[in-house]
């Protein structure tokens, strides 16, 4: 698992999520999503009502990181 912090491009270790029952359906719908079209669909938003927060989901697969950017890849080879 990799988190990375957009505003300043720096890696996370510990954050908490605070979804309404809306938005973590949609977060499980869109999981079982990514999981059953690795390869098609790498990544999701999930949105607040008002499009103000977003969360965007990706799978990776450290052997296979040619669709990602050098930030990307670097946060998930190295951590940082």
């Amino acid at each position: 698992m990799r988190i990375l912090n957009n505003e300043n491009e720096g890696p996370l270790k510990d954050i908490t999520l605070f979804l309404t029952k809306e938005e973590a359906t949609e977060l499980k719908d869109d999981l079982e999503k990514l999981i059953k079209n690795i390869g098609n669909n790498e990544h999701v938003h999930i949105n607040d009502k008002e499009y103000v927060r977003e969360l965007t989901v990706t799978l990776y697969n450290p052997n296979n990181l040619n669709h990602f950017d050098e930030r990307s890849k670097k946060l998930i080879l190295e951590d940082v």
